[in-house]
């Protein structure tokens, strides 16, 4: 992953959706992915770029954040895509997202805990 301020610089306060990417690909239940995490900031202030900055601080309660700060801490290399949308289709494409990673590898990524309502 880039450094924090090159990375929130070409992120936008906007809301939407967004992927964490390691670099190689790993197991999973059902064949092989990059995918890390898969989340969305839908109604947020500061909207993606205030949810990618927790990943460089997490507060006590962001257990995710602090999961993949600690992975960035220990070398690891992520790649993180965005795409900007309104609140709603945040939260639908994140969901939609999500179904389709488990119907291909029959499990969700391994930092996402629970799939969205």
């Amino acid at each position: 992953m880039e450094s924090e301020s090159q990375l929130l610089g070409k992120t936008p306060d906007s809301d939407g959706v967004y992927i964490i990417r390691s670099s190689q690909p790993f197991g999973r239940f059902r064949g092989e992915s990059d995918t890390v995490y898969v989340g969305s900031s839908a109604n947020a202030q500061g909207g993606l770029k205030r949810r990618i900055r927790f990943f460089f601080h997490p507060g006590p309660s962001q257990h995710t954040s602090k999961r993949i700060k600690a992975l960035l801490d220990l070398g690891g290399k992520l790649q993180i895509s965005f795409h900007t949308c309104t609140a709603q289709k945040a939260r639908s494409l994140e969901k939609e997202i999500l179904k389709e990673y488990v119907r291909e590898h029959l499990e969700l990524p391994p930092y996402n805990r629970s799939e969205p309502h």
